[in-house]
């Protein structure tokens, strides 16, 4: 029954620790990370790796890696947070926006569009004083308007 007890502490100590450092981490990298993207960031895809990819092909693979690497953990910490302390759904978001597989820009248009996940977004850009998000439905509502 002590060998357990141990066992269980310590697996608790490393939650413990793992829980807080992700807040953390997530209090400093997540309102970098969304103060970084342009505001149409949900309606426009943008693709920056095309002239990585032709004038260094070893490299981009390296940065793709390292990327969907990264976006991975993120989501997974973000799945995480779901029942630690953090920024669960933004990570998640995150996470996801970072990832390559089809279909991300329609998922993360809908996630997005998620009223309390577009305003907890547009509340860290207008704390940092950066223009909120455009989502699919302002783009809808400008191209009626005739100003698209």
């Amino acid at each position: 029954m002590a060998f357990f007890t141990e066992i269980n502490s310590e697996i608790l100590k490393w939650c413990a620790v793992s829980s807080v450092f992700t807040f953390v981490v997530s209090l400093i990298a997540i309102p970098w990370i969304i103060t970084r993207l342009p505001s149409d960031f949900f309606i426009t895809p943008k693709t920056i790796w095309n002239g990585a990819r032709r004038h260094h092909p070893a490299l981009f693979l390296l940065l793709l890696l390292l990327k969907n690497s990264i976006g991975l953990l993120l989501f997974i910490a973000g799945i995480v947070m779901l029942v630690l302390p953090g920024q669960g759904i933004l990570t998640i978001a995150i996470g996801i926006g970072m990832l390559n597989f089809p279909g991300k820009h329609t998922l993360l248009s809908r996630i997005v569009q998620i009223p309390s996940v577009l305003k907890s977004l547009n509340w860290i850009r207008k704390k940092f004083h950066h223009p909120l998000f455009l989502t699919p439905a302002d783009k809808c509502d400008t191209i009626h308007m005739g100003q698209y």
